[in-house]
């Protein structure tokens, strides 16, 4: 996998949340028809919380880090 070209996506807000929200609609859409077509729904909701994860993880390898200092402050 290409680190930097996922890094890039991970630090583009407007981009990132354009195509989780895209995902969430087409899923969304996918489990109504579905559900009218008296099919099986429940791997819909597998494949969202799989995703759900995969964005999670993306986040956690590529998002903003916490800068925090970790040193240890000594009293006088």
């Amino acid at each position: 996998m290409n680190d930097q070209l996922l890094q890039r996506f991970q630090t583009d807000e407007h981009l990132r949340n354009e195509v989780i929200a895209f995902i969430g609609n087409f899923i969304e859409q996918e489990a109504v028809k579905r559900v009218f077509d008296r099919k099986d729904v429940s791997a819909v909701a597998d494949a969202k919380e799989l995703i759900d994860l995969a964005f999670a993880e993306l986040s956690n390898l590529y998002g903003i880090k916490d800068k925090t200092n970790n040193s240890v402050c000594q009293s006088k």
